[in-house]
């Protein structure tokens, strides 16, 4: 018998929940694995870009809890695995399925892309309460496994629609963590999770009791909605900006910044890369402060003690010590293009990234960087810095962008 991935997505969540609530964590592991393996295989098999939107306003959450219970568990490996998949899945790997279908096409595979592309329309979700729909969405599914195996047939197409294995992953992970220490943040309606992971692949994790979402969310809401109202011209009473800011940095601060600034101070650690997920990923993780317990008007930042960067997940990360390992690499940096929001301090900031590049570097700035000449710059440069805008969108985070002006 053939089970749809959205049902067994929908069986995976609920016995999350109903694990949750008995603390059974090893359970709640289990079952986010589950939901997760549903879902990456819906997010893969969406060539449609609204379908790719529905699941990835999911798969957060979802992996999110999973990694929190393993990391309850005592099961460390397997939190980070459950992590990275989520951000996995969030970042490079849903877009790659347009992408290598306008490959296949190139290639003069025009019969098999239109097998899939037909086979993954039949599979709409909109189409799933119609009369019949479930015998016809069996042979869809049935369709579309064999559109996936004929198109891995072809040279160059042998990974088309596959996942790196969870031992995979934890070990491109692990190695990169041999550069840098890599910390995933995580957090669930019990509270949040630190996972730490170092050179020696060991992971170390930090319970964070007081970044459960139902003290998070709210915060993170009247933030993004201070934000909103200040992007869009909305009038505000006073710094009411500065003061969305200072309460969310000031609570974070608490719950997430001196906890992990005493782990890592007693562990030597000077410099970490943060993946934050979820609701994490839209708040300045690097900016948390408490009050100096001696000096009361004085602030603690955690970025006073040690260096922190940001990457989408743990594959991606890199070293620290300068933007490129090759001393043959090159810079192009642009500085502030938009006229109409200016950035203070832009133009500081790629000279300081330019630094390490002496007698490598193009740089454009303000209007000068034109579409058209970035465009032509790309190409022919190793490293890229861009200091300007860019729009986030946290319900269909496919149209986020960058901010550039208008001009040719």
């Amino acid at each position: 018998m053939s089970i749809s991935p959205e049902t067994v997505q929908d069986a995976a969540t609920k016995w999350l929940g109903w694990a949750t609530t008995r603390a059974a964590w090893a359970e709640v592991g289990e079952a986010g694995d589950r939901g997760l393996d549903a879902m990456d295989r819906l997010v893969r098999v969406q060539a449609v870009r609204s379908g790719k939107e529905s699941r990835l306003r999911d798969v957060q959450g979802l992996a999110a809890r999973a990694a929190c219970g393993w990391a309850r568990a005592g099961e460390g490996r397997r939190a980070v695995i459950a992590a990275e998949r989520g951000k996995a899945v969030l970042n490079a790997e849903v877009m790659s399925t347009d992408s290598t279908l306008k490959a296949l096409r190139a290639a003069g595979h025009l019969e098999l892309a239109a097998q899939y592309e037909s086979a993954v329309a039949r599979l709409d979700p909109l189409t799933a309460a119609l009369p019949g729909a479930i015998d016809w969405r069996i042979r869809a599914r049935q369709d579309l496994d064999l559109a996936i195996a004929a198109i891995r047939l072809q040279d160059g197409f042998e990974s088309f629609a596959m996942r790196l294995s969870d031992e995979q992953v934890f070990e491109l992970v692990a190695a990169n963590a041999r550069r840098c220490p890599v910390v995933y943040l995580v957090a669930d309606s019990v509270g949040g999770m630190g996972l730490i992971l170092r050179g020696d692949a060991e992971v170390e994790s930090l319970e964070l009791p007081d970044l459960a979402l139902s003290d998070l969310a709210p915060r993170v809401v009247s933030y993004l909605t201070t934000y909103s109202e200040r992007r869009w011209g909305v009038a505000l009473t006073g710094d009411a900006w500065r003061a969305a800011i200072e309460e969310l940095t000031g609570y974070l601060g608490t719950a997430l910044g001196r906890p992990l600034a005493s782990l890592l101070a007693a562990a030597a650690v000077p410099d970490i890369v943060v993946i934050p997920t979820g609701m994490l990923s839209l708040v300045p993780v690097h900016a948390p402060w408490t009050y100096d317990p001696v000096d009361l008007g004085r602030r603690n930042y955690i970025a006073d003690t040690v260096c922190i960067s940001y990457a989408p997940n743990g594959q991606s990360t890199q070293s620290r010590g300068g933007p490129s390992a090759d001393d043959h690499d090159r810079l192009f940096a642009v500085a502030d293009p938009s006229a109409d929001s200016p950035l203070p301090g832009s133009e500081a900031e790629i000279a300081a990234a330019a630094a390490w590049f002496p007698g490598r570097t193009q740089t454009l700035v303000g209007q000068n960087a034109t579409k058209a000449r970035v465009l032509s710059a790309l190409a022919g440069h190793e490293v890229v810095h861009l200091s300007c805008h860019g729009i986030a969108d946290p319900i269909t985070p496919l149209k986020g962008s960058l901010s550039w002006p208008m001009n040719p």
